[in-house]
């Protein structure tokens, strides 16, 4: 038994001592909850140096701690990493907003777990793309945020490879290539299950890492994919086994929806193929967001019908505000302020539309192919783009 013993003096009615009172606390359930605690935090911290996705924990800004794997992500050592001033500082500049918004996302208890597409500069300087959730955790008895990255450069580098082969009059080989892929999605499986076990069903962190089960089990399907592509030319198995091909920027697209479940979902969709996502629920929002951005936007896709700014005034002023870049409205409304009849006008995605509608028609928007909306002609009439949400 543990008790904790707690003595007080005691005097006589003279005032002189007359004793002492002891009081003893049974500690012992109190004790072992704390023992099973730290055993809990211990195999946790264990399993998270061992995952094939990077950790690190961030404090007032600060990483003040980061698993192997992250280390190996960014080049830097804990030690080096520590002599950051803030965690973004590992952030590429063009998406260190984003970042600095997804932070103060991911410091509420009730933040919902989301997959955001962020570029990290690594040691040698260069630039590779990770899929990042996070959440908040309690670190040292304080309030901590939680974040969780997982390195997607194969990812895009094979979705490249598909485009590439898509191009060639024959397809290319590369079920080898999404075999290993594959194998290495199954080994995040098995370390993701590993962790489950550890974490109780009402610990925040289990969404998180059951977000990260979500993004191998869609990186298998991409893999299922490749492996299906038909035996390769000999032209193309050279081109196959020679110098990889170099990861094509990525697009930065603007959407604007003030449907939460439809942002999100449209914002998935074009993050999954490789495109940096910058999302807002209005007008003014994504005005706003327009300006901070250092960098250009090469797309907005934006709802016709919004509370306070439709998406034909947010056009308008997007265009007084930066150079005018390609726009396809989206609209799940029958008949809005505008017919959508001609074939000329701005693009139209009529809602409910599909995952593979939606990327063509940014792709063809993004090739030059769809006309763009002028604000000097409010009444051009977008062409219809049908489809279904798949849901």
């Amino acid at each position: 038994m543990d008790t904790v013993l707690h003595l007080v003096g005691t005097t006589a009615a003279d005032g002189s001592a007359s004793g002492t009172r002891a009081t003893y606390l049974d500690i012992t359930e109190r004790k072992r909850e704390e023992q099973k605690r730290r055993e809990s935090q211990s195999r946790y911290r264990a399993l998270v140096a061992q995952t094939l996705v990077g950790v690190c924990i961030v404090q007032d800004g600060s990483i003040v701690y980061a698993n192997p794997k992250w280390t190996d992500i960014s080049g830097y050592t804990s030690e080096e990493q520590a002599e950051f001033l803030s965690f973004i500082d590992l952030v590429a500049e063009e998406d260190r907003q984003v970042m600095s918004d997804r932070l103060r996302r991911y410091q509420a208890t009730d933040s919902q777990p989301e997959t955001q597409v962020v570029h990290v500069r690594r040691k040698d300087d260069r630039t590779i793309p990770l899929d990042v959730q996070g959440g908040p955790v309690q670190f040292g008895d304080r309030p901590a945020i939680a974040v969780i990255m997982l390195d997607i450069s194969d990812r895009i580098r094979l979705q490249n490879q598909v485009q590439q082969s898509q191009s060639l009059d024959a397809p290319r080989d590369v079920a080898h290539v999404a075999n290993g892929f594959k194998n290495a999605m199954m080994a995040i499986f098995g370390h993701c299950e590993s962790l489950l076990e550890q974490i109780g069903k009402a610990d925040p962190r289990r969404e998180q890492v059951e977000g990260i089960l979500t993004v191998a089990t869609e990186t298998i399907e991409l893999s299922q994919r490749l492996a299906a592509v038909g035996q390769p030319t000999d032209s193309s198995t050279d081109a196959l086994h020679g110098e990889a091909p170099t990861l094509k920027p990525p697009q930065t697209l603007l959407v604007v929806e003030d449907e939460d479940s439809v942002r999100s979902a449209v914002r998935e969709w074009l993050e999954q193929v490789g495109y940096r996502v910058l999302d807002a629920s209005g007008g003014e929002e994504a005005l706003q967001l327009a300006a901070t951005h250092d960098g250009p936007v090469h797309l907005m896709l934006t709802d016709v019908m919004m509370p306070g700014m439709t998406g034909w005034r947010l056009t308008e002023e997007l265009a007084r505000a930066r150079a005018p870049i390609p726009v396809i409205y989206m609209s799940g409304y029958p008949n809005t302020a505008h017919p959508f009849d001609e074939a000329n006008g701005p693009a139209l995605l009529q809602k409910p539309f599909t995952p593979s509608t939606l990327l063509e028609a940014a792709q063809t928007a993004l090739d030059g192919g769809r006309p763009r909306h002028s604000p000097h002609h409010p009444q051009r009439r977008p062409t219809r783009l049908e489809g279904t949400v798949l849901g």
